[in-house]
């Protein structure tokens, strides 16, 4: 199968697939037990990949703090009910998938998304994705949350190169009206999503609708697009964090069987 590109969500590096909070595999170790090339990247301007310390030495030097560009980060009460671990600050849904007993190491992991130091924000990952691309070759590309939208623009400036996008969970998925033929009936489509919706915490329905709309757009058009929501599968109790979830494997195994499906 083709590499697969993992990209992270916001608050977050590309240690959400490195390994899961209280140290189980992580997806992109298991991803290459089965054989598969895997990239995993931090967003331009994040984590591995730096910031831009020059708005605010210029703040510090002009004495006007309002230069400083906003770094937003979730407080852990933010993470904790936002990404539907539970239905308030550090308590548990009764069936959650998600490893609350390591929750201390999964807040440990959170970091401000500190691309706002650039004035393209988010666009630079999209156009690092594609550079990626250009350097090694057709791939898939896996998205989370914030970079969901990233997913769609990698697959929109690379359409001979990105063969797939797994949108787990996505913040968006919605694709333009010009580039669902143009586009996605080359690259084939995958957004998935977890449980507990009946929170309706950060309108994840609404969210999955977006998703399920794009899919119908997409098939319309004669292309290949799924949406998986888990709990009409039977799989339950997941949060927004598949991949640190107690199940990360068996919802990996769903993926890989996709990909070997899909995009060969």
């Amino acid at each position: 199968m083709y590499p697969v590109i993992m990209v992270h969500g916001s608050g977050h590096t590309g240690k959400t697939y490195e390994e899961t909070p209280d140290g189980r595999i992580g997806w992109a170790e298991y991803f290459v037990r089965h054989g598969i090339p895997v990239y995993v990247v931090d967003h331009s301007g994040r984590a591995r990949s730096g910031f831009d310390p020059t708005p605010i030495n210029k703040a510090k030097l002009e004495k006007d703090p309002a230069l400083i560009p906003a770094f937003a980060e979730f407080t852990n009460e933010q993470a904790w009910t936002g990404f539907r671990s539970g239905p308030a600050a550090f308590t548990a849904y009764e069936k959650t998938q998600f490893p609350v007993s390591a929750r201390d190491q999964y807040f440990a992991q959170i970091v401000p998304n500190t691309e706002t130091s650039y004035p393209d924000a988010g666009d630079n990952t999209i156009r690092a994705l594609a550079a990626l691309v250009d350097r090694i070759g057709p791939a898939v590309v896996m998205v989370h949350s914030q970079s969901g939208a990233y997913g769609i623009g990698a697959a929109i400036a690379r359409p001979d190169s990105v063969k797939a996008v797994v949108s787990v969970e996505p913040r968006s998925c919605a694709v333009p009206d010009e580039k669902v033929k143009a586009v996605f009936t080359r690259v084939r489509l995958l957004s998935i999503f977890g449980d507990f919706f009946d929170t309706n915490v950060a309108d994840w329905p609404g969210r999955m609708a977006e998703c399920v709309e794009s899919v119908n757009r997409i098939k319309t058009a004669h292309g290949f697009a799924e949406n998986i929501h888990l709990p009409a599968c039977g799989i339950r109790g997941n949060s927004h964090m598949l991949m640190m979830d107690m199940n990360n494997l068996q919802i990996a195994d769903l993926i890989l069987a996709w990909l070997a499906d899909n995009a060969r």
